[in-house]
């Protein structure tokens, strides 16, 4: 503690996850932005129809969704431990139905790394530099003592 400022130091490990969330992020809004507006989602379904895939005239905009969306709550750093979890299912699924068996190594490892990405939200939270965080900390200074 820096007894002078009477404050913490800053947390690295907040930088850390902000690392981790806005790499994911990039990632996951172009994947999403790709699905609904570059090939559309007619495009995505004929797609997901040549994989192991159940329903995929279901699974195209909701996968599109979460990825562009959600991809953008990560961005702010809200709902980080819900989208690490959603995101924690859907590549652990990519990677070991679809992109590793299917497709190989070069085109599965990213999701891989997604999955790590997810597990750390799941378990550290969106970090001190998220929206989370701050209306965490607003909502503990709000509540009564």
């Amino acid at each position: 503690m820096n007894e002078e400022a009477g404050k913490r130091p800053a947390q690295p490990s907040g930088i850390g996850i902000l690392a981790v969330r806005v790499a994911m992020a990039a990632v996951l809004i172009v994947a999403g932005f790709r699905k609904f507006f570059v090939d559309g989602i007619p495009a995505t379904v004929e797609f997901f129809q040549q994989f192991p895939m159940p329903y995929p005239e279901l699974a195209a905009p909701v996968v599109a969704t979460i990825e562009l969306g959600g991809g953008i709550l990560l961005l702010l750093g809200l709902a980080g431990r819900l989208l690490g979890a959603i995101y924690t299912a859907e590549f652990i699924y990519a990677f070991s139905v679809v992109k590793l068996p299917l497709m190989g190594w070069d085109l599965a490892r990213i999701d891989l790394m997604l999955i790590a990405g997810g597990l750390l939200l799941v378990f550290a939270g969106s970090g001190t530099v998220s929206l989370d965080h701050l209306m965490r900390r607003r909502s503990r200074a709000a509540a009564p003592a």
